[in-house]
């Protein structure tokens, strides 16, 4: 049987896709039937679609059709202890609502993918205030790329590899991407002092020694005592590294005002890790009961929050709490003008991840500027160093 299309009792047509259904001798021997839906609204596609099944069938591969709302629900819960697993539920459920949940696996392709691309970048976003929910505008090319096609690159990544599932993998994503607007957000120094300073006072501790050593947030939340080394004068924390690649340690030495930080903290409490809050009301979470001036430790979600109401109370627009890393990493790199050591600060292994924060400002272009002018004794000449000579005007002997 060719492809076909599926039809209740009335005539009237029970999906909208193409199916298939065919009989195949497998390498075994032995006769098996093969049948579902191709995923396909035409029947051109829908029949290339059951060429592949034929062919992988023929040679054992075609275990299953595994469909797309299959492939995203156990690739979720996989990932599900991840910090980021909320945000890739996000990111596949734009993935099936734009490709098609009953999509197969191994049907996905470059083009499907473009066309997710393109249908979501031109949806509009809106945002809930207080008078109800307000158009915000079109969703970001960085949205969208981490939305459809790094999502998609990562769950079709771990079928081939972990789930042995053959799919596509000649798709372009380096092409897929769309253009990003650079970040280069740095905080003006009565910007730093006022989001500093609309912070609890419990809290300020953390995000001060973040603005002075670039550590991400989720290496400094929970961060062990044990990770702190008196002898030493640093702390160690995790690094992750690419697939495949076993975690690596990372030292952060102590600045006078690090270290004068730690020691505070330190001393407030007697809890396993480094920085902690003060419980503002008693409450009970589960059997725990946390009593008001209680410590506990600070967590990943507290301090996102305690951003976002700190960067409004301060007044400074569009600033992302990992901004604060580009800005400590600025900040160094034109305090000591010194890449390599910047480089080792922020745990990059590449240093070309480091030159994306040596931005240049008005204030460094000015002073870029500053450093050369004319010669006083030869006007229409450059400036030449202290070691150089300036070249002789030959006449002509023609």
């Amino acid at each position: 049987m060719s492809v076909y299309r599926p039809k209740r009792s009335d005539g009237s047509y029970r999906s909208e896709f193409w199916h298939y259904d065919f009989v195949i001798r497998t390498p075994s021997g032995e006769r098996r039937r093969f049948h579902g839906s191709t995923g396909q609204r035409t029947r051109t596609k829908a029949e290339r679609v059951e060429n592949q099944y034929r062919e992988l069938a023929a040679t054992g591969k075609f275990q299953h059709a595994l469909t797309l709302d299959e492939a995203a629900f156990r690739y979720h819960g996989e990932i599900s202890h991840q910090a980021s697993a909320d945000d890739t539920a996000t990111s596949l459920a734009h993935l099936c609502r734009l490709i098609g949940g009953t999509t197969p696996l191994i049907s996905i392709d470059a083009n499907m993918i473009s066309d997710a691309v393109r249908r979501r970048s031109a949806e509009r976003v809106s945002i809930k205030t207080r008078k109800g929910s307000n158009e915000h505008g079109l969703v970001s090319p960085a949205t969208v790329n981490r939305q459809i096609v790094q999502c998609a690159r990562r769950l079709l990544n771990r079928a081939r590899r972990v789930w042995r599932v053959p799919v596509d993998v000649d798709i372009p994503w380096r092409d897929l991407l769309l253009p990003e607007r650079e970040r280069t957000r740095i905080l003006t120094d009565a910007e730093r002092a006022a989001y500093i300073g609309a912070f609890r006072e419990d809290l300020r501790p953390i995000v001060k020694v973040y603005l002075l050593t670039g550590v991400r947030r989720a290496a400094l939340c929970r961060l062990p005592r044990s990770a702190v080394d008196r002898e030493r004068g640093g702390f160690t924390i995790t690094l992750k590294r690419a697939r495949g690649k076993a975690p690596k340690e990372h030292f952060v030495p102590f600045s006078p005002e690090v270290r004068a930080i730690f020691e505070a903290e330190m001393l407030k409490h007697a809890l396993p890790v480094v920085f902690t809050y003060e419980v503002q009301q008693s409450r009970t979470t589960g059997d725990r009961k946390r009593l008001k001036g209680s410590r506990e430790p600070i967590g990943y979600d507290t301090l996102t929050k305690a951003h976002h109401a700190a960067r409004r109370a301060a007044g400074v627009p569009e600033f992302r709490f990992h901004d604060a890393r580009h800005d400590a990493a600025t900040r160094a790199l034109r305090g000591s003008k010194n890449l390599k050591g910047v480089q080792r600060m922020l745990g990059h292994s590449d240093i070309a991840s480091t030159a994306r924060y040596a931005k240049v400002l008005d204030e460094d272009l000015r002073d870029v500027m500053s450093s050369f002018g004319l010669s006083r004794n030869y006007p229409e000449a450059p400036t030449a160093g202290a070691s150089e000579k300036l070249p002789k005007v030959q006449e002509n002997e023609g």
